[in-house]
């Protein structure tokens, strides 16, 4: 057990001792945000004492105008947040580092007025550090509409869902506080993991040893020979959906078509549990995504073939012939939770990538045998395996035993076996620049390890 691991395990132990103090900080919270409530009431009470001890008529007439006062702020306050509806509009997608416009619309469905609101919306890619948005709307007429919007920038990438939108009130005078939680409309937002550019990326199959070949992939969405029709998945392109076949089905189909190409990339993902080191989106799982979505974009821009190998809880993904959105889609919801280490799906792996293709293995701690690996020189598959040290991900004030094995990994023995037999190896480190990835034979983008 990592010591991440052992710090969620302590946290939530301690958030059982400690519940005693978290109803005292709540029960005082209640206090601070409604005193003035509390005050008026301590007040009419005393007065109401006094006139009952002196039979004084319009200290009763005081009290019952600060009751009726306190009664019509409450059900103003109450009645302020009935009968709304909002709207949520944003563009589905983006990127990390990105911004985005999201626009709330208010829907006052009621014939009374409502004022002072103040909206708080839970956005979904928001950095740590950063509290939710929150806007304030004075008035909304009744039987009318208000929009409102904020920017904001995506932090994590991600297959996300807004929460909830926080409405408080506190109505016209400023008692009685209230509060509720409206579910808008249009809650998912995509955030795709953050690309590179790439200079002079190029996929070289010339080699002294293996030759050139033409081989058929399978493609959705383009003008060459029809194979058939294939079921819908999310991120490929709409317009090639066949609808007469979806409403056929009850599904969406797609057409399916092929085309010769000279050049395939297949990239295999560690996506382990206990591989992902690090902190939030600075840690080995996050570099290996952004990696990826680079060679992705690279490589459909200069019109290469895209596989996608990837594990998710005990499965292994395969992903074929990947287009840029379908590709992005998939590289954004993936997760470090896979069960079984890298190694034990490189033999399938290796089984299904053709001769020539270029096998990019990106994954974080060194092979523990290199036999699997050796399998893609006997199939003639230009092997590129970038290693991504989780040393470098690990804080040198966070250092427990697990973290010094972790710093202690020396990947130079292995690099030099790999590079004897002919395998292009690397490793990469946190805080280099990721504008450089590797091609074969030549390094596009990790840097060499010393």
């Amino acid at each position: 057990m990592t010591k991440w691991h052992r710090k969620l395990n302590s946290i939530e132990e301690n958030r059982i001792h400690m519940w005693p103090f978290h109803y005292i900080g709540k029960a005082y919270r209640s206090i601070m945000r409604y005193g003035g409530e509390i005050g008026l009431s301590v007040l009419a009470g005393f007065l109401f004492f006094v006139a009952t001890n002196t039979q004084s008529g319009w200290l009763y007439f005081i009290v019952a105008m600060i009751g009726a006062l306190l009664l019509m702020t409450f059900i103003q306050g109450k009645m302020n947040l009935r009968k709304l509806r909002i709207k949520r509009k944003f563009a589905g997608v983006s990127s990390e580092d990105g911004k985005i416009n999201v626009k709330l619309i208010l829907i006052n469905e009621s014939r009374f007025p409502k004022y002072m609101l103040l909206l708080q919306d839970q956005f979904p890619s928001l950095e740590p550090d950063k509290k939710d948005e929150k806007i304030v709307v004075t008035y909304i007429p009744g039987r009318e509409r208000v929009e409102v919007s904020y920017s904001v920038r995506c932090y994590s990438r991600g297959i996300l869902r807004f929460g909830e939108i926080l409405i408080e009130s506190m109505g016209l005078l400023g008692l009685f506080y209230t509060k509720k939680k409206i579910r808008a409309e249009n809650e998912r937002l995509i955030v795709f993991p953050r690309t590179y550019r790439l200079d002079h990326f190029i996929l070289d199959n010339v080699s002294p040893y293996f030759a050139r070949e033409e081989k058929t992939c399978i493609l959705t969405g383009k003008s060459h020979d029809f194979l058939g029709i294939q079921e819908y998945s999310p991120g490929q392109e709409i317009r090639c959906i066949h609808w007469p076949s979806s409403a056929k089905q009850g599904k969406l189909m797609i057409k399916e078509f092929k085309e010769i190409a000279t050049h395939s990339m297949s990239v295999v993902l560690d996506t382990h549990i206990y591989s992902d080191i690090g902190k939030g989106r600075e840690s080995t799982t996050e570099d290996i995504i952004r990696t990826s979505a680079t060679l992705l974009k690279s490589a459909k821009k200069r019109r290469y073939t895209y596989d996608l190998y990837s594990h998710i809880d005990s499965n292994l993904i395969i992903d074929k012939n990947l287009s840029s959105k379908k590709g992005m889609y998939r590289l954004a919801e993936l997760d470090s939770n896979s069960e079984f280490p890298l190694e034990q799906d490189l033999f399938e792996v290796i089984s299904r990538v053709q001769a020539l293709d270029h096998l990019y293995i990106l994954k974080t701690y060194p092979f523990e045998n290199l036999d699997v690996i050796k399998k893609t020189l006997e199939r003639r598959i230009f092997t590129i395996v970038i290693f991504f040290n989780p040393g470098s991900y690990i804080d040198d004030d966070e250092l427990d035993e697990d973290a010094k094995k972790i710093k202690g990994i020396n990947y130079d023995s292995q690099l030099k076996e790999l590079r004897e037999i002919g395998i292009s190896a690397y490793v990469y480190n946190k805080g280099t620049p990721l504008n450089e990835l590797l091609t074969f034979r030549r390094p596009v983008n990790a840097v060499p390890y010393h």
